[in-house]
Protein backbone atom coordinates (compact mmCIF):
# COMPACT_ATOMS: atom_id res chain seq x y z
CA UNK A 1 0.00 0.00 0.00
CA UNK A 2 1.45 3.74 -0.63
CA UNK A 3 1.22 6.72 0.78
CA UNK A 4 -1.28 7.90 -1.36
CA UNK A 5 -3.66 4.92 -1.26
CA UNK A 6 -5.52 5.35 2.27
CA UNK A 7 -6.70 8.57 0.72
CA UNK A 8 -8.31 6.74 -2.97
CA UNK A 9 -10.16 3.91 -0.74
CA UNK A 10 -11.46 6.97 1.81
CA UNK A 11 -12.69 8.61 -0.76
CA UNK A 12 -13.91 6.04 -2.46
CA UNK A 13 -15.90 4.88 0.32
CA UNK A 14 -17.10 8.78 0.18
CA UNK A 15 -18.36 8.16 -3.31
CA UNK A 16 -19.86 5.10 -2.49
CA UNK A 17 -22.01 6.65 0.91
CA UNK A 18 -22.55 9.74 -1.83
CA UNK A 19 -24.25 7.36 -4.10
CA UNK A 20 -26.08 5.52 -1.46
CA UNK A 21 -27.67 9.06 -0.39
CA UNK A 22 -29.44 9.83 -3.88
CA UNK A 23 -32.88 10.47 -4.60
CA UNK A 24 -33.98 9.58 -8.21
CA UNK A 25 -36.38 12.62 -9.94
CA UNK A 26 -35.72 11.73 -13.25
CA UNK A 27 -36.24 8.49 -15.03
CA UNK A 28 -32.30 8.62 -15.80
CA UNK A 29 -31.83 8.80 -12.11
CA UNK A 30 -34.04 5.98 -11.72
CA UNK A 31 -32.17 3.87 -13.56
CA UNK A 32 -28.62 4.80 -12.40
CA UNK A 33 -29.35 4.58 -8.50
CA UNK A 34 -30.47 1.06 -9.14
CA UNK A 35 -28.26 0.15 -11.29
CA UNK A 36 -25.21 -0.09 -8.46
CA UNK A 37 -21.78 1.32 -7.37
CA UNK A 38 -19.59 -0.34 -9.15
CA UNK A 39 -21.51 0.46 -12.88
CA UNK A 40 -21.96 4.26 -11.76
CA UNK A 41 -19.00 5.85 -10.36
CA UNK A 42 -16.00 5.27 -11.78
CA UNK A 43 -11.96 6.29 -11.27
CA UNK A 44 -10.19 7.94 -13.59
CA UNK A 45 -6.57 8.32 -13.85
CA UNK A 46 -5.42 12.06 -13.27
CA UNK A 47 -7.32 15.44 -13.48
CA UNK A 48 -9.37 14.92 -16.84
CA UNK A 49 -10.74 18.21 -17.41
CA UNK A 50 -8.86 18.07 -20.34
CA UNK A 51 -9.26 14.71 -21.10
CA UNK A 52 -13.08 13.88 -20.77
CA UNK A 53 -13.85 13.17 -24.03
CA UNK A 54 -10.93 10.53 -24.24
CA UNK A 55 -12.57 9.31 -20.53
CA UNK A 56 -16.10 9.13 -21.82
CA UNK A 57 -15.03 6.99 -25.19
CA UNK A 58 -12.54 4.61 -22.48
CA UNK A 59 -15.57 4.39 -20.45
CA UNK A 60 -17.79 3.32 -23.45
CA UNK A 61 -15.73 0.42 -24.16
CA UNK A 62 -16.50 -1.38 -20.55
CA UNK A 63 -18.05 -4.26 -20.48
CA UNK A 64 -20.73 -3.65 -17.86
CA UNK A 65 -23.37 -5.83 -18.80
CA UNK A 66 -22.44 -8.88 -20.73
CA UNK A 67 -23.19 -9.64 -24.50
CA UNK A 68 -22.39 -8.12 -28.06
CA UNK A 69 -22.29 -3.75 -28.16
CA UNK A 70 -22.04 -0.68 -26.42
CA UNK A 71 -23.44 -1.75 -22.83
CA UNK A 72 -21.69 0.90 -20.84
CA UNK A 73 -24.53 3.09 -19.22
CA UNK A 74 -25.08 6.96 -18.64
CA UNK A 75 -25.54 9.03 -16.28
CA UNK A 76 -22.46 8.17 -14.91
CA UNK A 77 -19.93 9.90 -12.17
CA UNK A 78 -15.86 9.78 -13.34
CA UNK A 79 -13.58 11.18 -9.89
CA UNK A 80 -10.34 11.62 -10.20
CA UNK A 81 -7.17 12.84 -8.15
CA UNK A 82 -4.41 15.03 -9.90
CA UNK A 83 -0.88 13.38 -9.81
CA UNK A 84 0.83 15.90 -7.74
CA UNK A 85 -0.54 17.97 -4.09
CA UNK A 86 0.67 21.00 -2.16
CA UNK A 87 1.46 21.31 1.07
CA UNK A 88 -1.58 22.12 3.25
CA UNK A 89 -1.68 25.86 4.54
CA UNK A 90 0.37 26.41 7.91
CA UNK A 91 -3.13 27.27 9.66
CA UNK A 92 -4.09 23.57 8.76
CA UNK A 93 -1.26 21.89 9.69
CA UNK A 94 2.99 21.85 9.63
CA UNK A 95 4.55 18.74 8.40
CA UNK A 96 6.70 17.33 11.38
CA UNK A 97 9.73 16.00 9.78
CA UNK A 98 11.95 15.44 12.99
CA UNK A 99 10.40 12.01 13.91
CA UNK A 100 8.73 11.94 17.33
CA UNK A 101 8.09 8.77 19.10
CA UNK A 102 4.79 7.09 19.29
CA UNK A 103 2.78 3.61 20.88
CA UNK A 104 -0.58 2.74 19.60
CA UNK A 105 -2.50 1.85 22.96
CA UNK A 106 -4.02 -0.52 20.68
CA UNK A 107 -0.92 -2.73 20.08
CA UNK A 108 -0.96 -6.06 22.68
CA UNK A 109 3.00 -5.66 22.05
CA UNK A 110 3.11 -1.96 23.10
CA UNK A 111 5.69 -1.30 21.07
CA UNK A 112 7.75 2.09 20.32
CA UNK A 113 7.65 3.56 16.81
CA UNK A 114 8.58 6.53 15.10
CA UNK A 115 6.36 8.56 13.00
CA UNK A 116 6.81 11.85 10.52
CA UNK A 117 3.61 13.64 9.29
CA UNK A 118 3.07 15.40 6.11
CA UNK A 119 0.14 17.53 5.68
CA UNK A 120 -1.18 17.20 1.82
CA UNK A 121 -3.37 19.10 -0.22
CA UNK A 122 -4.80 17.32 -3.68
CA UNK A 123 -6.70 18.57 -6.13
CA UNK A 124 -9.46 16.78 -7.84
CA UNK A 125 -12.37 16.55 -10.27
CA UNK A 126 -15.87 15.04 -10.16
CA UNK A 127 -17.76 14.82 -13.71
CA UNK A 128 -21.54 14.53 -14.12
CA UNK A 129 -22.33 12.93 -17.31
CA UNK A 130 -25.75 12.30 -18.61
CA UNK A 131 -27.23 11.98 -21.81
CA UNK A 132 -29.75 14.81 -20.85
CA UNK A 133 -29.67 18.46 -18.30
CA UNK A 134 -31.64 17.14 -16.15
CA UNK A 135 -30.33 14.33 -14.86
CA UNK A 136 -26.33 15.79 -14.47
CA UNK A 137 -27.87 18.95 -12.51
CA UNK A 138 -29.39 16.15 -9.98
CA UNK A 139 -26.13 14.26 -9.59
CA UNK A 140 -23.84 17.62 -9.22
CA UNK A 141 -26.81 19.25 -6.62
CA UNK A 142 -26.83 16.30 -5.05
CA UNK A 143 -23.33 16.11 -4.42
CA UNK A 144 -22.91 19.67 -3.10
CA UNK A 145 -25.85 18.78 -1.04
CA UNK A 146 -23.90 15.82 0.50
CA UNK A 147 -20.45 17.75 0.39
CA UNK A 148 -22.62 20.31 3.19
CA UNK A 149 -23.57 17.47 5.36
CA UNK A 150 -20.58 15.22 5.25
CA UNK A 151 -17.12 17.00 4.62
CA UNK A 152 -15.00 14.77 6.25
CA UNK A 153 -13.80 11.03 5.92
CA UNK A 154 -11.44 8.75 7.07
CA UNK A 155 -8.10 8.00 5.72
CA UNK A 156 -6.93 4.50 6.98
CA UNK A 157 -3.07 3.84 7.48
CA UNK A 158 -1.51 0.28 8.28
CA UNK A 159 1.52 -0.53 10.04
CA UNK A 160 2.24 -3.05 12.39
CA UNK A 161 -0.48 -4.77 11.98
CA UNK A 162 -2.34 -2.25 13.53
CA UNK A 163 -4.52 0.57 11.61
CA UNK A 164 -4.24 4.31 11.94
CA UNK A 165 -6.94 6.48 10.94
CA UNK A 166 -6.61 10.12 9.92
CA UNK A 167 -8.98 12.94 8.89
CA UNK A 168 -9.22 14.22 5.42
CA UNK A 169 -11.38 17.47 4.95
CA UNK A 170 -13.04 18.87 1.81
CA UNK A 171 -11.52 22.64 1.98
CA UNK A 172 -15.11 23.39 0.50
CA UNK A 173 -18.50 22.46 1.54
CA UNK A 174 -20.16 24.87 -1.35
CA UNK A 175 -18.93 22.84 -4.52
CA UNK A 176 -20.68 23.67 -7.37
CA UNK A 177 -20.48 22.23 -11.32
CA UNK A 178 -19.49 23.98 -14.66
CA UNK A 179 -20.45 22.59 -18.46
CA UNK A 180 -16.63 21.40 -19.63
CA UNK A 181 -17.70 23.16 -23.27
CA UNK A 182 -17.07 19.67 -24.54
CA UNK A 183 -18.40 19.12 -27.84
CA UNK A 184 -20.80 15.61 -27.29
CA UNK A 185 -23.57 15.43 -28.98
CA UNK A 186 -26.43 14.47 -26.43
CA UNK A 187 -24.35 14.41 -23.43
CA UNK A 188 -24.37 17.10 -20.81
CA UNK A 189 -21.22 17.21 -18.99
CA UNK A 190 -20.65 18.79 -15.37
CA UNK A 191 -17.68 19.31 -13.62
CA UNK A 192 -16.91 19.87 -9.84
CA UNK A 193 -13.53 21.12 -9.02
CA UNK A 194 -12.44 19.89 -4.78
CA UNK A 195 -9.45 19.95 -3.16
CA UNK A 196 -8.74 17.11 -0.33
CA UNK A 197 -6.44 17.79 2.45
CA UNK A 198 -5.18 14.87 4.57
CA UNK A 199 -2.28 14.48 6.97
CA UNK A 200 0.02 11.59 5.81
CA UNK A 201 2.23 9.82 8.27
CA UNK A 202 5.32 7.80 7.28
CA UNK A 203 6.16 5.35 10.14
CA UNK A 204 9.50 4.37 11.15
CA UNK A 205 10.59 0.97 12.76
CA UNK A 206 14.29 0.14 13.75
CA UNK A 207 16.20 -0.50 10.42
CA UNK A 208 18.47 -4.29 9.80
CA UNK A 209 20.89 -4.13 12.34
CA UNK A 210 19.55 -1.91 14.96
CA UNK A 211 18.44 -2.21 18.64
CA UNK A 212 15.60 -3.52 18.81
CA UNK A 213 13.09 -4.84 21.53
CA UNK A 214 13.03 -7.89 19.83
CA UNK A 215 9.05 -8.15 19.82
CA UNK A 216 6.98 -9.69 16.72
CA UNK A 217 7.92 -7.74 13.90
CA UNK A 218 8.10 -5.16 12.66
CA UNK A 219 9.88 -4.94 16.30
CA UNK A 220 10.12 -1.57 17.83
CA UNK A 221 12.80 0.76 19.21
CA UNK A 222 14.22 -0.47 22.66
CA UNK A 223 12.59 1.50 25.66
CA UNK A 224 13.20 1.95 28.87
CA UNK A 225 11.10 -0.07 31.03
CA UNK A 226 12.92 -0.33 34.29
CA UNK A 227 15.08 2.05 36.70
CA UNK A 228 17.47 1.00 39.42
CA UNK A 229 18.80 3.23 41.84
CA UNK A 230 21.45 2.28 43.87
CA UNK A 231 22.60 4.38 46.57
CA UNK A 232 26.69 4.71 46.36
CA UNK A 233 27.37 7.08 49.18
CA UNK A 234 25.29 9.06 52.42
CA UNK A 235 25.82 12.56 52.43
CA UNK A 236 27.50 14.86 54.62
CA UNK A 237 25.70 15.37 57.91
CA UNK A 238 26.84 19.07 57.75
CA UNK A 239 25.77 19.82 54.78
CA UNK A 240 24.13 22.52 54.40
Amino acid sequence: MSLRTPLEIGLGQYMGRYYDSLVADTPAMTEFVERGLAKSIVWVPGRMVDDVEKMIAEYRKNENDPGPGLSSRLPAVFVALAKDFLPAPPEWGVAVGAPVWFTNPDDPEQRAFKVRLSFNEYRGQIVFISPEPHSAHSLATQFNLYANGARRFPAVYEFAGQQHEFEAVLETIDIGAVSTGVDQKNLTINVADLTVRVTVPIFQAPKDGEDNDGKAAPAGYPVVIDVDVEESFLPFRGAP
